[in-house]
């Protein structure tokens, strides 16, 4: 009687927790994807899981604020390389292509100083999961778009335009054949195809302008080429190549990179100008600091300006990508719909001095960055009187007038604020409505490499340049 009321214990235990068993497998089976995958990859995440970093409850009287302000590149709200992460019919096409994708974020990340060919070989290993891709699936286009774009960047010119071929054949969005003919274009002027190249940047604009805004720097159309000068024939195209790379495949956007602290744009409206540290992702940094280095050294860029000692360069290639990539981030900040209008590179050599200025119409907002700066551990003070000239541009409103002189700063130092910046950092600031300079003269031994970025109100209407 024992025994058989033990084995129908067991029993009743056993069709419980089997029956559980059965539940949780019905279940696992609704959750379970239909690929026998076992990549785990962020794809269809297209959507930032952001929240507001800060609260605005400050108001500008220079000009009219929007707390929302709109996006200045295609898709600014979404993961950037969510492109990429297109998906291929074929289950293991798509787990290829991920795997490759996933390679060209790590590659992304950049030098690793104590593994050397670290970020190199992640580059190889995306070549390699593409390829398969393309082998499992030949039709997958993006597979082939990804696999073209990641050949450009390792100087695989000929496997590269293969793959682009092949992409144009197989897209069918304007958008996605725009993107191909603006990359394609890129390889072939890095072959030396100057002509080939810009016709395909033409063709491109043509299909879908949105993705010529996107690449900004990258394209030279006709309609625009008087509006941005090309310096020096190699520099800048190994630095776009790497730039239009990282805006393809890169998760976080350069416009995206800087960590905001809370109360980033109450501080702007009242003040008028921020300290930015760190606004360029360490890829593009690297690229861009390279670019600007080899021009000086090999003369392309001549020195001396009327305003100081050092090499310049307007609107440029480089230039214009950065600030077209960073204009989100400004809009972001000022709380503004502002727009790019310009940019000037100043390369400054030992005894360079700046004298107090306020700047033009066409640079009411500008970015002033640190691209590079030896001895890398010094830094050159920019400097700016911190009280306004004016709450509104005088331009913007001529019932408005200003009794202090443009150009003659305070002698009271608690009302001046220095920027010590170092590579990669940036000094936002209403260029037009605070006096600014450089507090001495460059030390002997030491240059300094910077960018600045100038931006304009939306309603802006005059010349740009």
């Amino acid at each position: 009687m024992f025994e058989t009321k033990y084995i129908l214990f067991w029993l009743i235990i056993s069709a419980f927790f089997g029956g559980i068993a059965i539940l949780l497998g019905i279940s696992n089976d609704g959750l379970r994807p239909k690929s026998t995958s076992v990549v785990c990859a962020s794809q269809g995440k297209e959507f930032f899981p952001k929240n507001s970093r800060f609260l605005v409850t400050k108001r500008s009287g220079a000009y009219d604020y929007n707390l929302q302000p709109s996006c200045w590149l295609p898709d600014c709200k979404k993961i950037n390389n969510h492109l990429a992460f297109r998906q291929c019919s074929n289950s293991f096409a798509n787990d290829w292509n991920v795997l490759g994708v996933n390679s060209m974020e790590r590659y992304l990340d950049g030098q690793w100083n104590t593994l050397p060919g670290y970020n190199i070989k992640s580059l190889e290993d995306a070549i390699w999961y593409f390829t398969n891709a393309t082998t499992v699936e030949p039709s997958c286009a993006q597979a082939w778009m990804n696999l073209a774009i990641a050949s450009m960047e390792s100087l695989f010119y000929s496997s590269s335009l293969t793959a682009f071929s092949k992409a144009f054949e197989l897209f069918e969005e304007k958008s996605d054949l725009a993107t191909v003919q603006l990359f394609w274009g890129l390889t072939e002027e890095s072959q030396g195809n100057k002509e080939s190249g810009f016709s395909r940047y033409d063709e491109s604009r043509t299909l879908d302008v949105e993705v010529e805004r996107r690449y900004w720097g990258i394209a030279m159309v006709s309609t625009y080429r008087q509006e941005l000068n090309n310096y020096g024939s190699k520099e800048p195209l190994d630095a776009l190549r790497s730039f239009g790379t990282f805006a393809y495949f890169s998760p976080t956007s350069i416009g995206e990179w800087a960590l905001l602290m809370p109360g980033t744009q109450d501080w702007f409206l009242e003040n008028r100008y921020i300290i930015l540290r760190k606004i360029l992702p360490p890829f593009i940094l690297n690229a861009v600091s390279k670019y600007y280095r080899e021009l000086i050294d090999h003369n392309v860029l001549e020195l001396g300006d009327v305003q100081s000692k050092r090499y310049v360069a307007y609107n440029d290639r480089v230039g214009r990508f950065l600030q077209n990539q960073l204009t989100q981030l400004v809009r972001s900040i000022i709380a503004h719909n502002a727009k790019p209008s310009c940019t000037y590179f100043g390369g400054y050599v030992s005894g360079a001095t700046l004298e107090a200025h306020t700047d033009r119409a066409q640079c009411e907002f500008t970015i002033s960055m640190n691209v590079e700066h030896y001895p890398h551990n010094r830094t050159w003070l920019l400097s700016l009187d911190k009280d306004p000239l004016f709450d509104k541009d005088p331009l913007l409103d001529k019932t408005m007038n200003t009794e202090r002189h443009a150009n003659v700063k305070t002698t009271d130092e608690s009302k001046i604020v220095h920027a010590d910046l170092y590579a990669g950092d940036g000094f936002l600031f209403m260029g037009r409505h605070l006096i600014h300079f450089r507090t001495g003269a460059l030390p002997e031994g030491e240059w300094t490499n910077q960018l600045f970025m100038h931006f304009v109100q939306e309603g802006y209407d005059g010349d740009l340049n």
